[in-house]
């Protein structure tokens, strides 16, 4: 895993030149502070597999609907005729 880098907060991501072969520069910080760094390839994972995050909605008590967090969607079935709210919560 010497490309992986865990554990950093990802500032941005950019094609690394207009032409050629295509690269990416991605701008990140870690405990060592910001650089940039240059790769072949990127991969955007969302983490699936951890534990969901529900932010504290004030109110969200007194909601009669279902609220659910992205991770437990399975499908648009379940939502027909419904009145959905998405909120991203970073």
């Amino acid at each position: 895993m010497k490309h992986c880098h865990l554990g950093v907060t990802v500032l941005r991501i950019e094609r690394a030149s207009p032409s050629g072969p295509v690269k990416w520069a991605i701008k990140f910080r870690d405990k060592a502070g910001e650089r940039v760094e240059v790769f072949d390839r990127v991969l955007v994972t969302t983490g699936p597999f951890e534990r969901p995050f529900l932010p504290m909605i004030e109110g969200v008590d007194d909601f009669e609907g279902r609220v659910i967090h992205s991770q437990a969607y399975k499908g648009w079935s379940a939502w027909t005729d419904s009145f959905v709210i998405a909120d991203e919560s970073s």
